[in-house]
């Protein structure tokens, strides 16, 4: 039976006028989702996962063609017209992947918005060069680009070595700074020591498997 492929991730930081990069890899199992994904990310970050997240990705050519078809019914719904549109009129072109939260009041349809717990990584990310959109605390707005560089399949790898933080560059990111503005203003300030990547390879790790435990065992996170 074929080892599960192993995932290589390059993450940027948007917006920001200081580079602040992380790479790392995990394998993508038929079990990992984009939950696992997410947690992996903010450690690379080590962020505290005291906020929501959520992914954004493109639509598949055949949701497209639905959405299309569904919009051009001339028994189409109300509401499926408006959460399936622009303020213009045009079709959306993307998925949301969302973190269920017991508190949201907003409206998911199932062509267009997914939980990240159901997504399936190998589902959602299937081509080298596939990107999807990270934000993470709706409050500070970190936006993050995260880009599939390289899939292995190497049978040889031991797996159990997974995930793995590879390199990374500019700083941390701390809980409710401000979002990138908040980050330079502290860079400028000398308040935030550069990234070391000794210690958060160190970190990584536990710290990922701690992030699972809080958005998957808690039920207290903050917008």
């Amino acid at each position: 039976m074929a080892k599960s492929p192993i995932y290589v991730f390059e993450a940027k930081l948007k917006e920001s006028s200081v580079e602040n990069v992380r790479k790392f890899s995990m394998v993508a199992s038929s079990t990992k989702n984009l939950a696992d994904l997410a947690y992996l990310l903010l450690a690379a970050y080590n962020l505290g996962g005291d906020h929501l997240f959520g992914f954004r990705g493109e639509l598949s050519e055949r949701t497209k063609t639905l959405i299309a078809d569904i919009l051009k019914s001339p028994f189409s719904r109300e509401e499926d017209v408006n959460d399936l549109t622009y303020f213009n009129g045009e079709p959306k072109d993307y998925t949301d992947f969302y973190l269920p939260n017991p508190y949201d009041d907003f409206s998911h349809n199932p062509l267009i918005s997914e939980s990240v717990f159901e997504s399936k990584l190998v589902h959602v990310l299937r081509e080298l060069g596939q990107k999807l959109e990270f934000t993470y605390d709706f409050g500070d707005d970190w936006d993050f680009e995260v880009t599939l560089t390289e899939i292995i399949t190497d049978e040889k790898l031991n797996r159990r070595l997974y995930p793995k933080l590879i390199s990374g560059n500019g700083f941390d990111l701390e809980e409710d700074m401000g979002g990138v503005s908040g980050l330079e203003e502290a860079i400028e300030q000398g308040e935030l020591l550069p990234f070391d990547m000794e210690m958060a390879q160190l970190r990584f790790r536990s710290h990922a498997r701690w992030l699972k435990w809080v958005y998957e065992e808690q039920d207290d996170t903050d917008a």
